[in-house]
């Protein structure tokens, strides 16, 4: 019986953490455009390129949007 205990324990706590760390990428971000792109600011100073933009062409500027991101050095 304590086995099985343990095996459920560990099931989810893998459950849990796996579910945090989505929960840690889940932001809310303002669409920030100018010349050199458009970003995403998360923080009240920290924006953030986005690679994939042509998703958010129906968004405007300084419109309020919920992101998941994955940080990358560059676009491609």
């Amino acid at each position: 019986m304590k086995l099985s205990h343990i095996l459920s324990l560990g099931i989810f706590s893998t459950l849990l953490f796996s579910c945090a760390t989505v929960h840690d990428r889940l932001n809310t971000g303002t669409i920030v455009r100018d010349c050199t792109g458009k970003y995403l600011r998360v923080a009240e100073n920290e924006d953030y390129l986005i690679c994939n933009a042509e998703i958010l062409e129906s968004k405007k500027d300084g419109e309020k949007v919920s992101l998941v991101f994955d940080y990358t050095k560059e676009c491609k």
